[in-house]
């Protein structure tokens, strides 16, 4: 069973929630099922030590669904940049996410670690 406190203080319990999902942070491994980039972004930067910006505020609404197993940021921020399909700039440890058609950009979409699975929520 899981109790989920809002901001508001309401509580909504789930009786079959995946616990797994809730503790595997104490393994090292970051769970995102269908949460949006503005939820997700921060919990990468902490981890990273980055700071992540979006140059389209729409994308913060993105969902994302990925499992983080790996110490590179690098992959984890190719594989989010191809599955939003968007780009990157990375100056020193601040990201920015960059709409398609922007032309400075880094990303290796060869670079993907086998470990991790992405999917684009809707």
């Amino acid at each position: 069973m899981l109790a989920d406190v809002s901001d508001s203080g309401q509580t909504t319990l789930t009786t079959n929630a995946d616990a797994d999902r809730y503790l595997d942070w104490t393994r090292g491994t970051l769970v995102f099922r269908a949460t949006p980039v503005r939820e997700a972004f921060p919990e990468l930067e902490r981890r990273y030590g980055l700071q992540i910006r979006l140059a389209d505020s729409t994308l913060a609404a993105q969902r994302i669904s990925v499992t983080v197993t790996g110490d590179s940021s690098g992959a984890v921020l190719d594989a989010i940049a191809l599955t939003l399909n968007v780009r990157y700039m990375r100056e020193g440890n601040v990201i920015t996410f960059l709409p398609p058609a922007a032309k400075t950009v880094h990303t290796r979409r060869d670079a993907l670690p086998t470990s991790m699975e992405i999917t684009r929520g809707k």
